[in-house]
């Protein structure tokens, strides 16, 4: 059974385009990922700083590979700066 995940990433206004450019960065190495059914960016027209990224993987290993992943790993700790918030994460 497929696994989906949601990701709601929150920016610091004043990071809203380096968050945005490092998430659209993830997109094409990620998509590439044995197992990545789908992965799609989308950015609230309500509140430009919030993110949410959507997520759906083979099985529950490929995500935790993904999880392992460079790409995302260097998103992780270059936006530790940028982030209001932590990610909030929801598993299905």
């Amino acid at each position: 059974m497929a696994l989906t995940v949601i990701a709601h990433i929150t920016a610091k206004e004043e990071f809203t385009a380096q968050v945005e450019t490092a998430l659209t960065q993830l997109l094409e190495p990620t998509r590439k990922e044995d197992g990545c059914i789908r992965y799609v960016l989308y950015k609230s027209t309500e509140a430009p700083h919030v993110f949410l990224m959507y997520e759906v993987w083979r099985d529950r290993p490929s995500f935790e590979r993904h999880n392992e992943q460079l790409h995302l790993q260097l998103f992780v700790t270059q936006a530790k700066g940028w982030l209001a918030k932590e990610m909030e994460v929801e598993v299905f």
